[in-house]
């Protein structure tokens, strides 16, 4: 018994995990954003009226976490660039975000998700660089899981992104099963999301051939300025229903 799993564990580790066309990653990203969209529309506009646009909201950072994961592993020629576009939206974006989202989580000083992002990249980078460098990398993680919590997924949406980098890194079967334990931490109290998510990556990026999914068709900082944008939008209109009353 124990020779087959074994033997099953070395197969498994085998397998390598997928991959995804620049077209493929701006669907993802599109639909991640919408769904994160009408979450905040929801919770800044509607005072949380409808439930399903909460639950189509939980679509949004795993997409995002699949998204960033393949590109930190495949993608990543200008690491510099990204943490001042990181910083300079985050910041941008902290003022909306704290009174529109951070504010229903009962954590006023939580930071936004750009900040999720930004620290996953740090923790990743850190833990290579020797003793010092793990040391440094788990300050980072326990810290910045703090500042996270709990509307930007805290410390397990810096494991799902960090699992989801080794899997995309080493492939295997390992790290894809530690980002679906992780991600029923992301997606608590929405366990069908577990499907919904699987069925969305297997639609956008499944085994036929669509030409217009090869090219990228998102501008390079679209997802940034549309962040922050629309946090600052949602903020404007619900001061506008406060002064009316």
């Amino acid at each position: 018994m124990r020779n087959k799993f074994r033997a099953l564990w070395v197969r498994g580790a085998a397998i390598s995990a997928p991959a995804f066309t620049p077209g493929q990653l701006d669907h993802l990203k599109l639909l991640a954003f919408i769904s994160m969209l009408a979450d905040h529309v929801n919770k800044g506009l509607l005072h949380g009226a409808y439930p399903w646009m909460t639950s189509f909201g939980r679509l949004a950072f795993p997409l995002f976490a699949v998204v960033f994961a393949f590109n930190l592993v495949h993608h990543f020629s200008q690491p510099r660039r990204f943490v001042m576009l990181s910083l300079a939206f985050g910041l941008l974006a902290q003022w909306p975000f704290h009174y529109v989202i951070a504010i229903h989580g009962k954590n006023q000083q939580c930071l936004n998700i750009l900040f999720t992002f930004l620290i996953a990249w740090g923790v990743n980078r850190l833990w290579g660089r020797g003793n010092g460098g793990v040391v440094a990398a788990s300050l980072l993680f326990t810290f910045g899981g703090v500042a996270l919590s709990p509307a930007s997924y805290s410390w397990h949406g810096l494991g799902f992104i960090l699992a989801l980098v080794g899997w995309f890194r080493y492939g295997g079967v390992a790290f894809p099963l530690l980002a679906m334990a992780v991600l029923g931490l992301v997606v608590y109290g929405f366990p069908w999301m577990y499907l919904t998510i699987l069925f969305t990556i297997w639609i956008v990026a499944g085994p036929w051939k669509v030409e217009a999914r090869r090219v990228r068709f998102l501008p390079r900082l679209a997802l940034y300025i549309g962040y922050a944008l629309h946090l600052w939008v949602i903020y404007g209109l619900s001061l506008q229903m406060v002064a009316r009353g």
